[in-house]
């Protein structure tokens, strides 16, 4: 896929399976749940992504019952998942980028807000869980900012985000291609 210009991605949770990716070069891995550090200071290395998606949380703990899983499996697993942010902050200190992103089918579609708030609620910066979500997400897919020229794609807001992460639910103004989608009265 390298070769086509694409990205590649992969789903991996585990050790073993984040090893490979990485053994491999894939350019992000989403989740990550069991990260190590080793593997933290390689992604940064080599500039691997991390999308953490916190928000799937109680989707995994209710997979994991619905599978059979006993009271023992889903305790370990929240344990497992009680863990993450410190990894995803540990991640972010260390040069991983990190993106917000939902799983979206675990959760319904349009979430990421709640995604950037568990980020920030993981340690991450203002600037850097907005980041995730917008403009370093758009950077990382090759598409431009604001830039001269640039199809107009923008969200607008009354209130600073960074100041209070609920204001993501709340758009004054949504621009797609400079044509205005909504206007809203946050």
């Amino acid at each position: 896929m390298h070769a086509l210009g694409a990205k590649i991605t992969a789903h991996a949770s585990w050790p073993e399976a984040i090893d490979a990716c990485l053994a491999v070069g894939f350019d992000a891995i989403e989740h990550g749940t069991e990260m190590r550090a080793d593997q933290i200071a390689t992604m940064a290395a080599r500039g691997t992504l991390l999308v953490p998606t916190m928000i799937i949380r109680d989707g995994i703990l209710r997979a994991i019952r619905g599978f059979g899983g006993d009271d023992a499996a889903v305790a370990a697993m929240r344990r497992v998942l009680d863990a993450q942010p410190a990894l995803v902050r540990l991640a972010a200190e260390r040069g991983v980028r990190v993106l917000a992103g939902t799983d979206a089918g675990m959760v319904p579609h349009g979430q990421v807000a709640t995604e950037i708030g568990l980020l920030l609620g993981a340690g991450l910066t203002p600037e850097q869980a907005l980041g995730a979500g917008s403009w370093a997400a758009r950077e990382y897919l090759g598409l431009p900012g604001l830039d001269p020229g640039a199809p107009a794609d923008l969200v607008g807001y009354a209130e600073d985000p960074r100041e209070d992460v609920e204001v993501l639910r709340r758009p004054r103004l949504v621009m797609l291609d400079g044509r205005i989608r909504s206007r809203g009265s946050g």
